[in-house]
């Protein structure tokens, strides 16, 4: 298939939305849309499993949605559809109220801002499909919760959050910049700070109290000397650098002043 995700198998797309009329496509291929397709960067390390998001009201709705599936392995949240690992992802506040869902007996995850980003999400033609996949800032933002869960066991998460910030002063959202003279006149015109400081301001006006709340705390300083220093190990931007995008992102997160 040739378009936005030639990668992503057209025929799995319409096996998923003939039993999952309203999922969101997140993980490596909402990321590369993001950073590849739209912004015009490098491609970040490539993996054929597709991740995706669907809300649901409980755990028993979301395993009897998911029967026609080979599945769950694993987690309790991976299925094989089309010899394709994909991974689903439930969220809602009936089975996370507190952003964080079990999918099986000690098996958790954080899906704070799933709802926000889901309800967001631009919808991408893909072949004869439509699918959702969430906006720059609301990528970057799941990503955040996703790395302050697990970074002890996974260094992925704060890899693609370096090519996601950076790409927040390219393509169309670079272009944009110049357009926003409250924040050049704040960041002195520097798209590397002016970037992540609208993705904050983004994230303030479309997630919600309790989700933002969440990503404030991941970015007090001791998250962001570590995130950042973490981002940095792959040769592109000094960890300062990276420190000082991490605060601009949480001034507009914040709407700090």
């Amino acid at each position: 298939m040739t378009g936005p995700l030639a990668e992503l198998p057209e025929g799995l797309l319409h096996t998923l939305s003939a039993v999952i009329p309203d999922f969101t496509l997140v993980g490596s291929f909402a990321r590369d849309y993001r950073v590849h397709t739209i912004a015009g960067l490098p491609r970040v390390a490539q993996t054929l499993d597709v991740d995706i998001a669907i809300l649901v009201p409980s755990m028993t709705d979301y395993r009897t949605q998911m029967k026609p599936f080979n599945g769950p392995h694993g987690t309790g949240i991976a299925f094989l559809i089309n010899g394709i690992q994909v991974d689903v992802i439930p969220y809602g506040p009936q089975i996370a109220p507190q952003g964080i869902v079990e999918t099986l007996e000690g098996v958790t995850l954080d899906v704070t801002g799933m709802n926000e980003a889901a309800a967001a999400a631009e919808q991408v033609p893909i072949g004869a499909a439509t699918v959702k996949i969430p906006t720059l800032s609301s990528m970057i933002g799941l990503k955040l919760v996703a790395w302050a869960y697990r970074n002890h066991t996974t260094q992925k998460d704060a890899r693609d959050l370096g090519p996601l910030i950076t790409a927040t002063y390219h393509g169309p959202s670079g272009e944009d910049l110049w357009t926003n003279h409250d924040a050049g006149m704040k960041w002195a015109y520097d798209d590397m700070l002016m970037g992540p400081y609208i993705a904050g301001r983004e994230l303030a006006s479309t997630w919600g109290q309790a989700s933002l709340d969440r990503l404030n705390e991941i970015l007090q300083p001791t998250g962001i000397a570590e995130l950042s220093t973490q981002i940095a190990r792959s040769p592109t931007t000094p960890s300062s650098v990276v420190a000082e995008q991490l605060k601009a992102l949480r001034q507009g997160i914040s709407q700090d002043t």
